[in-house]
């Protein structure tokens, strides 16, 4: 029987714009409007997983450099 991967890392809405530098409107733009980072509510939480916020930066400076 697989396990839950321990090292899964999920940040708050709080830690999740202070990474990005941006305020909770345009956060919460990014996750219901835009849709640009998956979002995944726990209960009654929002989190934002590790890889994904990840794998947003790492797309935003490949235009960037583009």
């Amino acid at each position: 029987m697989a396990g839950f991967p321990k090292n899964l890392k999920f940040y708050s809405l709080t830690e999740t714009q202070d990474i990005l530098g941006v305020g909770r409107s345009k956060l919460w733009k990014m996750l219901n409007v835009d849709q640009v980072i998956p979002s995944y509510r726990i209960g009654r939480k929002v989190r934002v997983k590790h890889e994904d916020l990840e794998e947003f930066m790492n797309s935003c400076l490949k235009k960037s450099k583009e």
